[in-house]
């Protein structure tokens, strides 16, 4: 078991961007110490005769509600199968599709009962009614068992579209969304090191030695106090202004 230390979830948002996306995968670090369905078991050597993961009901609470930031964490809301990018009828989507060839043999899985067997070994991922959290459905992630005479271990892996990350990801499903409701106003000003999201408004004066206004561009402030905005040529136009709140 890989012994993973936990962090802030915070650590890991990019907050130049609004977008987040939280990924759940199946990974191998050395494929080639993983052996098929009847390989020898060696020392350091594991055998697998394949992996399912199902997720439901990931639920991620606004900062200051028990709302939940994914939209559809509870995976009811989708009403169409997945593809490789969000759609408005299933949000989540699927990335890093593998599949499993050697120099000399299509690696085929062990699903396919036929003598000798020919389909494919490739990971997958799709919505699921067979096992569940709750409700009618969840997503489950599949890495096929392999033929031991189609190939000797898990080490052929034959990236799909999109290509396989180095870290070894063989099937992976992911959702997006905005994190903004999960942050409060300590994040966005002092915790988010180093993204400089907003800083200080200004202290006054406003204009320069001459009397003339200043003029603030493409900024991003935070407010903490009193301040007024005037009723000018500038501000009239809804695109030079962009107002959040947070609390």
């Amino acid at each position: 078991m890989k012994i993973i230390p936990l962090h802030d979830i915070t650590d890991y948002f990019d907050a130049q961007t609004p977008t987040q996306t939280i990924t759940f995968s199946i990974a191998m670090d050395d494929p080639g110490f993983v052996l098929t369905d009847g390989g020898v078991p060696m020392t350091g050597y594991s055998v697998l005769r394949g992996l399912r993961v199902w997720v439901d009901d990931v639920y991620l609470k606004k900062f200051d509600n028990p709302g939940n930031l994914i939209s559809d964490g509870d995976v009811e809301g989708a009403t169409s199968g997945m593809s490789d990018e969000p759609k408005t009828d299933c949000i989540w989507y699927f990335k890093n599709l593998t599949s499993f060839i050697d120099p000399f043999n299509t690696c085929t899985t062990l699903d396919d009962s036929n003598n000798p067997p020919t389909i494919l070994a490739k990971t997958e991922a799709y919505l699921t009614s067979v096992d569940r959290k709750s409700g009618s459905r969840a997503i489950e992630l599949k890495l096929p068992g392999i033929h031991y005479s189609s190939c000797t271990s898990y080490d052929f892996i034959t990236p799909l579209d999109p290509i396989t990350p180095d870290d070894g990801e063989v099937i992976s499903v992911a959702v997006d969304f905005d994190y903004r409701d999960f942050l409060g106003c300590d994040d966005l000003t002092t915790n988010l090191t180093g993204t400089n999201l907003f800083v200080s408004f200004p202290d006054e004066p406003y204009s320069d030695s001459n009397g003339d206004p200043i003029t603030l561009t493409d900024g991003k402030f935070y407010i903490d106090r009193d301040i007024t905005l005037s009723s000018n040529n500038s501000l009239n136009n809804p695109d030079n202004l962009i107002i959040e709140g947070a609390r």
